[in-house]
């Protein structure tokens, strides 16, 4: 092995055995915190232990805004000191950080650390507050008419972190989850757009979800549109030509599907029809049967 390799190796061994002594020998997390979701108002700990700290290991919190010092062992900085406190036994390594009645402003990103433990622990603390009531849906003036676009809006109302927007035409998602912010009232907006509706999306039952993501602490919210789609009448008659005898009853039916309900005439070419010889059902599908005799 030549000189510059005996060198090189010597040199590895240094670094890793200068690096890997301290992790050995050092402190270490017992306990690491854990990102944590709260309600706002509620209190929020963050724990957080050590295992063999020296007397001159210094255990720091930082946190919102910008990564500020928010204590140094148990003492607390001034600017946090109104809600800000660290709780537990200090003789044990803990460090626990308490948060009393948290607000907005307190979400964010928090490290526990102390310089001699390298790996320092990153957590984030959630501070949700609920939407004030479920989404507001505007647009689209019922009824429409087959043929005509459907344009709906979806806006939250009020909640942080802001809510995703989704559209659900019954069960199923509808549409993209792509929302537009609002600066000014905090709200999101999601628009649904069909080009074209058709007799087939009356009833339709278009609703909007609102989720903040955290079912857990505050449950998603909904609103829904049922659609009114007016369409002209199409009539089938499922039996256009009856053959029966003389003085035989028969009876002749035709179905009509509208919206609005129509109104089905029977016509006799050339004579009049029996009285009381017609019956109807009510719905959007008319079926309207007409009774009579062979002989009449």
């Amino acid at each position: 092995m030549t000189a510059d390799a005996v060198r090189i190796l010597f040199l590895v061994v240094l670094t890793l055995w200068t690096t890997l002594l301290p992790l050995a020998d050092g402190a270490f997390y017992r306990r690491r915190p854990e990102s944590k979701v709260v309600l706002e108002g509620e209190d929020a700990s963050l724990s957080c232990s050590f295992n063999d700290l020296s007397s001159d290991d210094v255990v720091n919190w930082q946190g919102p805004p910008a990564d500020t010092i928010i204590s140094a062992g148990r003492k607390v900085s001034v600017l946090y000191e109104r809600r800000h406190s660290i709780v537990g036994d200090a003789s044990q390594g803990e460090y626990n950080l308490h948060i009393r009645g948290a607000q907005v402003e307190d979400s964010g990103d928090y490290r526990c650390s102390t310089p001699s433990v390298r790996a320092a622990a990153d957590v984030t603390l959630t501070v949700v507050v609920p939407m004030v009531g479920p989404p507001d849906i505007t647009g689209a003036e019922l009824p429409l008419t087959a043929g005509d676009e459907l344009l709906l809006r979806c806006r939250s109302r009020g909640g942080f972190p802001p809510p995703r927007l989704t559209w659900y035409n019954g069960t199923h998602r509808f549409g993209s989850e792509d929302t537009a912010g609002d600066d000014e009232g905090g709200s999101v907006t999601l628009e649904l757009f069909t080009a074209r509706v058709s007799k087939w999306d009356d009833g339709a039952n278009f609703t909007c979800v609102a989720d903040q993501g955290f079912p857990d602490i505050v449950r998603p919210r909904a609103a829904s549109r049922i659609l009114r789609v007016d369409y002209p009448p199409t009539v089938s008659v499922p039996s256009p030509s009856v053959h029966a005898r003389e003085g035989q009853a028969v009876n002749l039916t035709c179905y009509v599907d509208s919206n609005p309900k129509a109104t089905v005439t029977w016509r006799k070419l050339g004579d009049r029809l029996p009285r009381d010889s017609i019956q109807s059902d009510p719905a959007h599908m008319v079926v309207v049967t007409l009774y009579m005799n062979v002989n009449e």
